[in-house]
């Protein structure tokens, strides 16, 4: 607020400033107010890792997500199937992360730590609710727990996927 009352003031001066020689001028005080509208910011998705798991073997991790949105906004997170998951027959039900060479692996995104709630986007591509929440107006932390199914895993190669995280308010 301070600052849109420096920044009318500055221009009112500028007003005064620029009339003909000998005007009179008359300063008028505009008063100058801002309501922050209802909305989310500063999201943060964390990485998911689940380090280094033999072939045969399954593996949990979990992460974060952060949002900020104002006070008493109602906002949902949406995480997509990620950028393989619609060139892999097991779609729905599970993402995929795949290597150099094109081998994959099946992991999901649950909303509990008993990861029986997918977590998706609404959307019937992937076919998982998304987690709903409201605003507090400071920075909420939303865990993302991550299950990766028992795979037959290359020992030398680097599984990835990139999923997108959405807010919607």
């Amino acid at each position: 607020m301070k600052l849109l009352r420096l920044m009318a003031g500055a221009a009112l001066a500028a007003a005064s400033l620029t009339t003909a020689a000998g005007a009179v001028t008359h300063p008028v005080a505009i008063p100058v107010s801002m309501t922050p509208g209802t909305g989310c910011a500063n999201v943060t998705f964390n990485p998911l890792n689940f380090g280094t798991v033999a072939s045969g073997t399954g593996a949990a991790a979990n992460t974060t997500i952060s949002v900020t949105c104002t006070s008493g906004t109602p906002y949902k997170i949406l995480l997509n199937a990620g950028a393989y998951c619609s060139a892999h027959t097991g779609c729905p039900g599970s993402r995929v992360a795949v290597d150099g060479n094109g081998d994959q692996v099946d992991y999901n995104f649950y909303q509990d730590a008993a990861l029986q709630t997918l977590w998706g986007d609404d959307d019937a591509t992937f076919n998982a609710a998304s987690e709903s929440d409201t605003g507090t107006g400071g920075a909420q932390t939303v865990t993302v727990y991550g299950e990766l199914a028992t795979c037959s895993c290359n020992p030398s190669a680097t599984y990835t996927d990139t999923a997108t995280a959405t807010v919607s308010f």
